[in-house]
């Protein structure tokens, strides 16, 4: 009986001794799941370079990276070369807009600028036009984030697309016409407003998806 007793303790025991490192681990497990994720060091001097407009709307480029420059001020001014300064650097190197770039070596970039960052802006689509039921209103981007000597820090790319199709304008049509028609007249009269007078760089017909490409990039910063 005495035997019995020592193995159905020892029995009880291994078991209990098992649960607590099973639990432990478990533990451990989700404690280091739990971790925030590492971040990398900002560079100290972040230059946002003229976009590389692969677009055929040259005001585009420009329109955006004025936009990402001042969302990027808010919480990250501290980083950033004045992009007046940047401008006035590259013009002085015969750098006149971002397709340029591309001629010249990444580490002389970093040494013009006198930066430890650069910031490139690929502009892949701009799209913007309503023609009678069907409208197109596309953005997307690539954004590259390199360190010295040619480290990639950060690289993400997003597209914007709330064109809207035929087929939701008939069915826009069928719904309600009189509003309807008289959205797409609206629709068309920006844009012919747009095309005729943009001389303020932080105005554009699509504006409001630059806006939203800038907003999920930032949120994706590192």
């Amino acid at each position: 009986m005495m035997c019995l007793k020592g193995n159905v303790s020892a029995w009880y025991y291994a078991i209990m001794k098992n649960l607590i490192i099973f639990f432990l681990f478990l533990t451990l497990f989700f404690i280091s799941c739990q971790r925030p994720k590492a971040r990398f060091v900002m560079p100290e001097q972040i230059a946002v370079l003229p976009t590389i407009n692969q677009t055929t709307d040259v005001l585009g480029g420009i329109v955006f990276r004025n936009l990402f420059y001042l969302k990027l001020e808010e919480d990250y001014s501290q980083y950033l070369i004045p992009i007046e300064l940047v401008d006035t650097l590259l013009n002085e190197e015969g750098i006149t807009q971002g397709g340029q770039l591309a001629a010249v070596e990444i580490t002389e970039l970093f040494q013009i600028l006198k930066a430890d960052g650069l910031l490139f802006i690929e502009l892949l689509a701009c799209d913007y036009q309503t023609l009678g039921i069907s409208e197109t209103r596309r953005v997307r981007v690539h954004f590259n984030l390199l360190t010295t000597p040619a480290d990639t820090l950060w690289d993400f790319e997003y597209e914007v697309d709330e064109g809207k199709s035929v087929v939701d304008s008939f069915f826009g049509l069928l719904g309600d016409p009189k509003n309807f028609l008289k959205d797409t007249a609206k629709d068309f009269g920006d844009q012919m407003a747009h095309k005729g007078g943009r001389m303020w760089l932080l105005k554009h017909a699509l504006k409001p998806e630059m806006d939203k490409v800038i907003e999920e990039a930032v949120d994706n910063l590192p």
